[in-house]
C-alpha cells in the first residue's frame, strides 16, 4: 500500500479551521486526550450517509464528538465506551434541555453567584492557617484527597457537590462535568504534567508555562468563580445545541465494550471511529481526580491497547467482526501512521479478512503538537463497505 495511492483532498487536514471552531459549541465541555476534531465525523457522515435519520455508531465513543455531530446533522446515533467518565461527558453534551432543566441550572447559577470569594492584595495573608492545614480537620472528598486539595478548595468543591443533590440527575451531571473539567487546575497537582502529579514541595517551577513560580499554599484559587464561569458557558452552548437538533432523534451513549458491540446496537448505516492506539492513553490516570471524586473505575485489563501489539490486533479483529454484524453501509477507520510496527496496515488487512471492502482512503497531516502526535505525523482515514 504505497503512499501515493492515498488521496489528499482539501478539507481533511482542517488546518484552516481555528481552535475556537474546532472546540466550539458543546465540544469544549471537558478536556479529553486524543479526541476527534468534529470536522472529521461531520465530513465523513456528509460524504457517505445516504439520507437523514441514518444510524451512526462510534464503537470507541470517547467524549462523544461523533454523537454530537450526528445529532446536529440529523442522524440517530449510538456510542460505546469502557470509560464511565466519557459516558457521563457525552450524555451531558447531547442532553435534551427542557424548561425544568433550564430553571434548575439557573437556580444553581443564582446560588453559586451569591458565594463570596475575596482576594487580598498580599496572597500570603489571603488564607488562614486552617485553609491549607492538612490532616483530620481537612475536608474529605475521597481517600487521600487532603494531599490533592487545599482545605479551602476542598470545602468549596464539597459545597458545590452537596448543592447538586437538590437537582434533577441531568442537571447534577451537567454541573459535575463542569467541575470535573476544572478539577486538576484547582488541585495541588503540577500544572506542567498531564497526568495528575503532586510536586515534591508546595512551591515549584512550572516548566510548561514560562517557568513561573507556583506556590500551592497561597495561590488564589477562586473555585466558585471558575465553576460559575464554566456553567454559564456550558448553559449557553447547550441551549444553542438544542436549537439546532431534532429532539426526536435517538442518541445513546452506553458504557460497554466495543468487542461486544452487537449487544448494544442491532444495526446501523455508518460506523466512524478512531480506535485506541497500540499504546493506549490511560484515561483512568489522566482523569484520576475525577474518577476518585465521583467513585468511577475502569478495569484496565479490559482496555484495548493496554497489553501489547499481539493483544491489540486480536482485540481489534473482534471489534471489526462486531461492526460487520451490525453494519449496512460504510465504516470509517481513523488511525495514525505507525512506521515501526505498521499497526495501521494490519488493521486494514484484518478488516478485509473480516469481509470489508476498502473503497476509499485519505491522509491528513496532524497539526497537534502533543508528544504522541510528534511521533505520528499523519493520520489515515480508511473507508470500508460491507
Amino acid at each position: 500500500m504505497s503512499k501515493r495511492k492515498f488521496k489528499k483532498r482539501d478539507g481533511w487536514d482542517f488546518t484552516e479551521v481555528p481552535l475556537r471552531i474546532r472546540q466550539g459549541g458543546v465540544h469544549f465541555f471537558h478536556h479529553y486526550t486524543a479526541k476527534f476534531i468534529p470536522q472529521i465525523p461531520e465530513k465523513f457522515i456528509k460524504m457517505y450517509s445516504q439520507k437523514r435519520n441514518n444510524i451512526v455508531v462510534d464503537p470507541f465513543m470517547g467524549c462523544g464528538t461523533t454523537l454530537v455531530v450526528a445529532k446536529l446533522i440529523g442522524c440517530h446515533s449510538y456510542g460505546v465506551d469502557t470509560n464511565p467518565l466519557a459516558v457521563k461527558i457525552t450524555k451531558v453534551k447531547t442532553m435534551v434541555v427542557n424548561k425544568k432543566i433550564v430553571e434548575e441550572i439557573d437556580d444553581f447559577i443564582h446560588w453559586i453567584s451569591s458565594r463570596k470569594e475575596y482576594r487580598k492584595t498580599n496572597n500570603t495573608k489571603s488564607l488562614s492557617k486552617t485553609d491549607f492545614r492538612q490532616g483530620e480537620k481537612g475536608t474529605f472528598l475521597f481517600e487521600g484527597s487532603k494531599e490533592w486539595f487545599r482545605n479551602d478548595v476542598a470545602g468549596k468543591i464539597k459545597n458545590i457537590l452537596n448543592r447538586t443533590k437538590v437537582y434533577d440527575e441531568h442537571v447534577r451531571d451537567f454541573i459535575k462535568v463542569g467541575v470535573s473539567d476544572l478539577l486538576k487546575g484547582m488541585s495541588n497537582a503540577r500544572m506542567d504534567i498531564n497526568v495528575p502529579t503532586l510536586p515534591s514541595r508546595p512551591i515549584y517551577i512550572d516548566k510548561k508555562h514560562y517557568y513561573r513560580r507556583v506556590n500551592n499554599r497561597t495561590r488564589y484559587i477562586p473555585v466558585y468563580s471558575r465553576v460559575l464561569s464554566q456553567v454559564l458557558r456550558m448553559k449557553k452552548a447547550i441551549l444553542e445545541f438544542n436549537k439546532n437538533i431534532n429532539h426526536n432523534l435517538i442518541c445513546k451513549p452506553k458504557l460497554g465494550d466495543a468487542r461486544e458491540l452487537s449487544k448494544h446496537v442491532k444495526s446501523c448505516n455508518l460506523v466512524i471511529t478512531s480506535p485506541p492506539y497500540w499504546s493506549a492513553q490511560n484515561y483512568q490516570k489522566l482523569h484520576m481526580l475525577s474518577f476518585k471524586l465521583f467513585g468511577l473505575n475502569i478495569d484496565e485489563e479490559d482496555e484495548i491497547g493496554r497489553n501489547g501489539h499481539d493483544h491489540y490486533q486480536k482485540d481489534m479483529v473482534k471489534v471489526q467482526e462486531e461492526i460487520a454484524k451490525i453494519l449496512k453501509g460504510y465504516y470509517g477507520l481513523v488511525i495514525g501512521k505507525d512506521k515501526r510496527n505498521r499497526e495501521h496496515l494490519k488493521l486494514v488487512e484484518s478488516a478485509k479478512r473480516v469481509g470489508f471492502k476498502l473503497v476509499d482512503r485519505f491522509v491528513r497531516r496532524l497539526s497537534n503538537q502533543t508528544f504522541f502526535s510528534k511521533q505520528i505525523k499523519n493520520e489515515f482515514i480508511y473507508v470500508f463497505k460491507v
